[in-house]
């Protein structure tokens, strides 16, 4: 070992004190997995203020319109298969934002005496969907990273694409243990969808990933019968996933070159 030169300095008597960002987000997440509490605290306080800029519009939620978001949805719901028309479903919600899922389904056979768990790390959409759906019972809207209660079958709608200045090996391994937890709390099926890295885009505060990893991982690790539907846009891809043996609706995964609009806020199409 070389000789150091010089007075040797004095150990610190404590390690320095912890980001505002990382006790703001243990605080809010307690127990949370996979990603540094500070992180979480961003994307947190990143939705807080486009809710605060955009209010309960689907740009808050970074979609372009309401019709984008809308399709979305339809594309998710298709894992229900011939339980669409089976009352009293439990549904989980992960990333509900202001709640504009359950506005889509509040009128759906499948949500007849059935409940809707919404799971968001912003506090302020949580309030503000606890708000706009405060008449209905069936919704409960709960401030967390990850899905709190057990239900027939989860969502996830755009959740996963913005991972603000995360690396992709950190996101993903976020991502893939948010998918296994949510698995883990879905009886029937899950549903969720991502940004496509098979397109020209690259911005860095977002997330795109690759269909062909995620088919695998739901196929081997999760153990779903698994869909991708990919030709509904050249924007995004939704996985269809079944736990019980029944298979969800047919789709494609073709590979494709694609051309994107290069925006930052609200997500193409």
């Amino acid at each position: 070992m070389p000789a150091m030169s010089g007075p040797v300095p004095d150990p610190p008597e404590s390690l320095p004190p912890p980001s505002f960002a990382a006790e703001l987000g243990r605080a809010l997440f307690p127990g949370a997995s996979g990603l540094d509490p500070a992180a979480l605290a961003r994307i947190a306080c990143t939705y807080n203020e486009t809710l605060r800029r955009a209010g309960t519009t689907p740009n808050s939620v970074l979609w372009q319109n309401r019709a984008s978001q809308v399709l979305r949805f339809r594309k998710l719901l298709k894992v229900l298969g011939d339980d669409a028309a089976r009352p009293g479903l439990v549904v989980n919600d992960l990333g509900c934002g202001y709640g504009a899922l359950f506005d889509h389904i509040r009128r759906k056979k499948f949500l007849k005496g059935g409940r809707y768990i919404g799971i968001d790390l912003s506090p302020d959409m949580v309030a503000a969907a606890r708000l706009r759906h405060r008449k209905d019972q069936r919704a409960t809207f709960v401030c967390a990273a990850e899905a709190t209660e057990d239900a027939d079958y989860s969502f996830a709608s755009g959740t996963f694409g913005l991972m603000m200045e995360e690396t992709y090996p950190a996101w993903e391994a976020y991502v893939r243990d948010c998918l296994r937890q949510l698995a883990a709390r879905s009886r029937h099926g899950m549903a969720f969808n991502m940004l496509d890295r098979r397109g020209t885009d690259a911005r860095h505060t977002l997330y795109y990933a690759d269909p062909a990893d995620y088919l695998e991982f739901c196929r081997e690790e999760l153990g779903a019968q698994v869909t991708i539907l990919d030709t509904y846009t050249p924007y995004d891809f939704t996985i269809l996933c079944r736990f019980d043996g029944r298979t969800p609706p047919a789709g494609r995964a073709a590979p494709r070159t694609l051309r994107w609009w290069n925006r930052w806020l609200p997500w193409p199409g």
